[in-house]
């Protein structure tokens, strides 16, 4: 839908200006919208990281496979999860 691709650019916007708090608000915003949308919640946790929120970026990792592993066990997110377990 265009209310959530139109989001999303605004949050990939903020995150390549740096502005994670911003990014971090609209990537949740998709998620309210799209509770499944593991590019949101991907992009979420690396926001959290960027920010210097290692534990919230796990967090959102780890919520987002538990809640629905079917659809979020997938490459990128397990990928990144793997990576901050280093």
């Amino acid at each position: 839908p265009y209310e959530i691709l139109k989001i999303s650019n605004r949050a990939l916007i903020a995150f390549a200006k740096n502005d994670y708090q911003f990014a971090i608000s609209e990537f949740s915003k998709v998620l309210e919208l799209d509770p499944e949308n593991y590019h949101a919640t991907n992009n979420l946790a690396i926001c959290h990281l960027h920010d210097k929120r290692l534990s919230r970026a796990i967090s959102s990792f780890e919520t987002a496979i538990r809640s629905n592993p079917q659809r979020n066990l997938v490459e990128p997110l397990v990928q990144n999860l793997c990576t901050l377990y280093d």
